[in-house]
């Protein structure tokens, strides 16, 4: 009820040849979801970091080497790979269980890995800024859930205000992961639209693990341990 199905046409795929053709509800939702379940394993996989910090294996890394970044970054990189094989799992089991079909698969991978990043790195800044793992774990939870919803991951995002959908979601990584995701399978999105949101993904991943670095160097400067 109050949903309409997005641009593009499935009898033309969207004005782009036949791609993104074919279009399916349980896809189109299945990439929200999808989105909003990688946000809560993300926060599983980097709350490794808070045993790191209580048994202060951040803080002997630190006095051994100048950067806190190469560590950080070595856990992003495996709770990404870890996402992105997640992502495999439950967007491979709509096709097996429901004959969902991903038409551009290249371009929903590099999406789904540059998203995986940026997943990561929010992750990684949270653990940074709550230290204490019994903390961090409701506001985790609450933050994944927040841009969730807002971003059009739990429902159908027609059906937000009109006013939060021109002005908020346009600013929430997780809209350009789903709105873009869609785009592409379903409203025969190109490369010119697929690509610059990918790279504002992956960068914006690479700036919260910057800032992960920069947060944990204050607290232990401050002699904070957990």
């Amino acid at each position: 009820v109050g949903y309409t199905k997005p641009g593009g046409d499935a009898a033309t795929g969207g004005g782009t040849g036949g791609r993104g053709s074919g279009f399916n509800l349980f896809g189109h939702l299945l990439l929200g979801m999808a989105a909003m379940f990688l946000l809560f394993l993300g926060g599983l996989g980097l709350g490794d970091l808070h045993r790191e910090i209580q048994l202060r294996t951040l803080a002997r890394y630190q006095t051994l080497h100048v950067s806190l970044t190469p560590f950080l970054a070595a856990k992003v990189v495996f709770t990404g790979l870890m996402l992105v094989l997640c992502a495999v799992i439950i967007l491979g089991s709509g096709m097996a269980a429901f004959g969902v079909r991903w038409h551009q698969p290249l371009a929903l991978g590099v999406l789904t890995v540059a998203y995986a990043l940026f997943v990561a790195g929010l992750m990684t800044v949270l653990v940074a800024w709550i230290p204490d793992e019994r903390k961090a774990d409701p506001v985790r939870s609450m933050v994944s859930i927040v841009l969730g919803m807002a971003g059009g991951c739990a429902f159908p995002p027609e059906m937000l205000p009109l006013f939060f959908r021109a002005h908020v979601m346009p600013l929430l990584p997780t809209h350009w992961y789903t709105s873009t995701a869609r785009a592409v399978e379903y409203g025969g999105a190109g490369p010119a639209a697929w690509l610059p949101a990918a790279l504002q993904l992956a960068l914006l991943g690479a700036a919260l693990l910057a800032l992960a670095a920069w947060l944990f160097r204050r607290h232990f400067a401050k002699g904070g341990r957990a």
